[in-house]
């Protein structure tokens, strides 16, 4: 046997094998939730832990009204005091 008889050989060997193969089905990724219901979760949590964390900021560590975060005057007083503006 030469080569090139050798190359025809293993050449029909792999065409017997594909042909004998099973083609592959590409499986689709089920999603349980929608990615953009995964961003509204995520945006929603950043947002709920954002005023958690100023209520626990302004009513546990500074002392005042968890409740007062969500008042315009507290909001004023503060940007007051970030500014050099004494009351």
């Amino acid at each position: 046997m030469n080569r090139a008889e050798i190359r025809k050989a293993k050449a029909e060997q792999k065409a017997a094998q594909k042909a004998e193969a099973e083609p592959r089905t590409k499986k689709g990724r089920i999603r349980i939730l929608p990615i953009w219901l995964r961003l509204y979760i995520i945006l929603t949590l950043i947002g709920a832990s954002l005023f958690l964390g100023m209520m626990i900021g302004y009513g546990v560590i500074g002392g005042g009204d968890p409740f007062d975060i969500f008042k315009l005057e507290t909001w004023y007083h503060i940007v007051d005091l970030m500014s050099g503006v004494e009351d």
